[in-house]
């Protein structure tokens, strides 16, 4: 990239980029987020969205010697349930893989006919 952002921008951007808009949802788009501050550890970036084009804004703490915190919109249950959920393996991806070579797009097929009527 040549828009004269440094790698460590490039990357709190592409971060930011996957957080949705608290407005309406959608996901912000990376040409949208911009470092509008810079204090030591401390950055200020804002957002642009595409759909509604409400304003936001994240506070983004980059000291190094910190300890890796998680960061995450998920309920307490959502994340044991995926923390004790089995991973995907290569017989699961196979096996989609199968499925949708022949799959011609009958969702009520597989939903059933009731499907589109909830």
């Amino acid at each position: 990239m040549s828009d004269g952002s440094t790698a460590e921008e490039r990357l709190v951007k592409r971060v930011i980029a996957r957080f949705r808009c608290s407005h309406c949802n959608r996901q912000h788009c990376f040409e949208n987020v911009n470092v509008m501050a810079k204090y030591d550890t401390v950055w200020i970036i804002g957002v642009d969205c595409d759909d509604c084009h409400r304003a936001g804004m994240f506070v983004v703490s980059l000291r190094k010697d910190s300890s890796l915190e998680r960061v995450t919109d998920l309920t307490e249950q959502e994340q044991e349930r995926f923390l004790e959920a089995t991973s995907v393996g290569p017989e699961d991806v196979d096996g989609i893989r199968t499925f949708l070579r022949d799959f011609k797009g009958n969702f009520s097929g597989i939903f059933g006919s009731d499907a589109s009527s909830g």
